[in-house]
């Protein structure tokens, strides 16, 4: 009797061994994959767990003339070019689709005590990207005349950070690891207005590495 005790015993140690090994290797599997991106299923979701977040992918050429970036779907199928015009005072960037038609024209505003960037849709002055130096921490603002405006903040560097609009989070820039050159992935909630975020995500990063370089 003792002995089938101490049998059964033994038994639910190993049980509850095996259920801690198990609980373990899944919290351990979830944490990686959040950091993964080979896999467009294991993009971290954050506080997009509530709806689908468009996902845009940038890339930017490397060894270029100018800067040049390919913008492009889950599938790796390009949707926009962005290229920045050279001999300009100031930077100038072409935002086109993928037969190469003008969709945005970007303009930097040379005589201004703080960085800032205009977008226009063919002469039509559209949105204004502000880069707000503070103390700390910068912060930049995308003023939009007929809509509430986005504010950005975060690690614009190293390219994690997010859009916030009427105090809710609505858009967040992620690197992709172990890559050189400037590759991350854009999540953009519904609702949104996905061209001039990606417009101001090519903005922040150039105005942001210019100044780090």
């Amino acid at each position: 009797m003792k002995n089938n005790k101490k049998y059964f015993k033994e038994r639910s140690y190993l049980k509850i061994f095996q259920i801690i090994l198990i609980l373990s290797m899944f919290f351990i599997s979830t944490g990686c994959a959040r950091y993964s991106y080979k896999d467009v299923n294991t993009i971290p979701t954050d506080d997009f767990r509530e709806f689908s977040a468009k996902v845009y992918f940038v890339d930017q050429k490397f060894w270029s003339v100018g800067d040049k970036f390919t913008i492009s779907d889950e599938q790796g199928t390009p949707l926009f070019y962005v290229k920045e015009r050279i001999i300009t005072i100031g930077d100038r960037l072409s935002f086109m689709d993928a037969k190469g038609k003008m969709i945005f024209n970007i303009k930097q505003k040379v005589l201004s005590l703080q960085k800032q960037f205009r977008i226009y849709n063919k002469k039509q002055l559209i949105a204004r990207v502000i880069k707000k130096i503070k103390p700390f921490n910068d912060k930049f603002v995308i003023d939009l005349p007929d809509s509430d405006d986005y504010f950005v903040k975060g690690d614009f560097i190293n390219h994690r950070y997010s859009f916030f609009r009427n105090g809710r989070k609505v858009a967040q820039i992620s690197k992709k690891w172990g890559t050189l050159r400037d590759n991350y992935m854009v999540q953009i909630g519904p609702h949104e207005d996905d061209l001039i975020i990606l417009a101001a995500a090519i903005i922040i990063d150039m105005a942001s590495h210019k100044e780090d370089s």
